[in-house]
């Protein structure tokens, strides 16, 4: 457990974890880029069929960007305070203050696309199904070579379902993770200090589960098979028709 945590003491003097250890977040990075390589070498041999592009309109478009940069913002300046390193930052700002601005617009972002998406968007296409399960189920066999079938994809297909899924999940307990542990900061709620320390570790894994997935993302929209939709959300696709409703 000594290779998870980094340890606190209590008033009574025993310890208990208080932060995720860097060693764990190293550990996990390079699983990730391990995994990325194996994924690289079996689809040299084995590729699916490429899927036609998602044709996101103008709003998708500025969404993900912007929140990439937001997300971008969040995670160097977590990472600067994960390692404490120097507080300074760009425009002078300290990290924490870009750490806590950015995630606020960010968790503002969220709000606004879900309310959007439901109202307006194409909820449908990305809402969970259990066959979704099965689904994926059937690319991981495809992947290991045990079958030659592949899922159909309507618009998204499992894996992308349920990626959003639980990149929402996460956005969910990092954020209120993160905005309790603010409002304690700044004296506008009190919390023990053992509560803090766990609300340190939930922020800390799910931030680390998020830049797993973040960097799981980046390399699967720049391999063959997505690469259709890649040059879609960068606006060098074709458009969907109605381009100007919201996401």
């Amino acid at each position: 457990m000594d290779t998870l945590f980094r340890y606190a003491a209590d008033r009574t003097g025993l310890p208990y974890p208080a932060q995720m250890s860097p060693e764990f977040f190293w550990v996990c990075i390079w699983i990730v880029i391990a995994f990325c390589a194996i994924h690289s070498i079996r689809r040299l041999r084995s590729s699916p069929p490429a899927k036609p592009p998602a044709r996101y309109n103008r709003n998708q478009r500025i969404y993900h960007w912007g929140n990439s940069l937001l997300l971008a913002a969040v995670s160097l300046s977590g990472f600067s305070l994960f390692l404490r390193r120097s507080p300074d930052g760009p425009f002078g700002l300290t990290s924490l203050q870009i750490h806590v601005w950015s995630g606020l617009l960010f968790a503002a972002g969220v709000v606004f696309h879900a309310v959007a998406a439901s109202l307006r968007g194409d909820w449908r296409s990305m809402r969970p199904e259990l066959r979704d399960f099965r689904e994926a189920a059937v690319i991981w066999r495809n992947f290991l070579g045990n079958t030659g079938s592949y899922p159909a994809a309507g618009k998204y297909d499992a894996l992308q379902k349920l990626f959003h899924h639980t990149l929402a999940l996460l956005s969910i307990s990092f954020t209120a993770s993160g905005v309790w542990m603010w409002l304690s900061a700044e004296r506008i709620h009190f919390s023990g200090r053992v509560w803090l320390h766990l609300l340190r570790l939930v922020h800390d894994f799910s931030a680390l589960l998020l830049v797993v997935m973040i960097a799981g993302h980046l390399y699967f929209s720049l391999i063959k098979v997505n690469r259709a939709n890649l040059k879609d959300i960068a606006g060098l696709g074709a458009s969907a028709p109605g381009s100007e409703a919201a996401d």
